[in-house]
């Protein structure tokens, strides 16, 4: 079970996580999720996936993962069992982990556990970057985010 449920998580992917890892952007976005405007992918410009782009280490990969693995149980242990199951469900559908969490109209007690949960493993995966990797994570992910974020 337990392989089972790092196999999910790694399907998540880091990418998804690593997303999240500039503070603010997993929670303190006020405005629906759909209201930015899509960017074009364009491949020939853009690495395949986020481990490409930082150009991560297998070392680097796993102790990212672990960290994951962690903070996905951490936030499931502060869900009900009807909401883990939702975040669950919506989580394998694909939906980004921070928009299925806003989608569980949590207590603000529960917010700020959980902002807190993600907060430290965003600093334990900085932590795991070289300060190159950080820099080039940071120019990846500041175009994306909604203008008046920092």
């Amino acid at each position: 079970m337990a392989f089972n449920f790092a196999k999910r998580i790694s399907i998540v992917g880091t990418a998804v996580a690593l997303a999240t890892l500039v503070p603010g952007i997993a929670f303190s976005q006020n405005s629906p999720p759909n209201t930015r405007p899509a960017q074009p992918a364009n491949p020939s410009n853009r690495p395949a996936s986020i481990e490409e782009a930082l150009n991560l280490t297998p070392q680097q990969v796993q102790q990212i993962r672990d960290i994951l693995v962690n903070r996905q149980q951490q936030i499931e242990a502060v869900l009900t069992p009807q909401q883990r199951s939702s975040f669950t469900q919506a989580v394998q559908a694909g939906q980004n982990p921070g928009l299925a969490l806003r989608s569980l109209n949590l207590e603000t007690e529960k917010i700020g556990r959980i902002r807190s949960i993600v907060e430290t493993s965003n600093q334990q995966i900085k932590g795991v970057l070289t300060p190159e990797q950080l820099q080039r994570l940071q120019n990846q992910v500041q175009p994306n985010r909604p203008s008046g974020q920092r």
